[in-house]
Formats: structure tokens, sequence, C-alpha cells
């Protein structure tokens, strides 16, 4: 959180832009970590590579489920 000091309005031009300077180095920081949280959470291949073997057994079983048909006469 912001001290007092940090909330009170700049005094002279300067200040002022270096604030704004400061924020928006604070700015596009957080939105950096923002992008590469969002670009995490939405990869699908990462537990894919983590774990291929639970995967590739889910992906069997799907395909049988789907498959079997116990109505299909012989």
């Amino acid at each position: 959180m912001a001290s007092e000091l940090e909330r009170r309005p700049p005094a002279s031009a300067e200040e002022m832009r270096q604030a704004i300077a400061r924020t928006r180095v604070e700015l596009n920081e957080s939105l950096r970590e923002l992008r590469q949280d969002v670009v995490q959470r939405v990869d699908w291949r990462r537990p894919v590579r983590e774990r291929p073997v639970r995967f590739v057994l889910g992906a069997f079983a799907l395909g049988f489920i789907l498959a079997w048909n116990p109505r299909r006469s012989a």
C-alpha cells in the first residue's frame, strides 16, 4: 500500500512527471505478469507434457467408451 507521503499531490511539475513515470513502470510490470499468468493458465500442452501416460490412458478409455455400443448386434 502507498504511504501517506506517496498519496499527497506532487508539489512540482517535475515531481508529477516522476510520479507518472513510476506509475507507468509499475503498470507495465503488472501487465507483463498478468500476460504470463494468462499464457500459463490457457496452455493445455503443459499438463499433457507433465503427465503423458495419464492422458494417453484417458484418451484410450474415452475412445473405448465412445466406441462401445451395447445395442449393436453382432
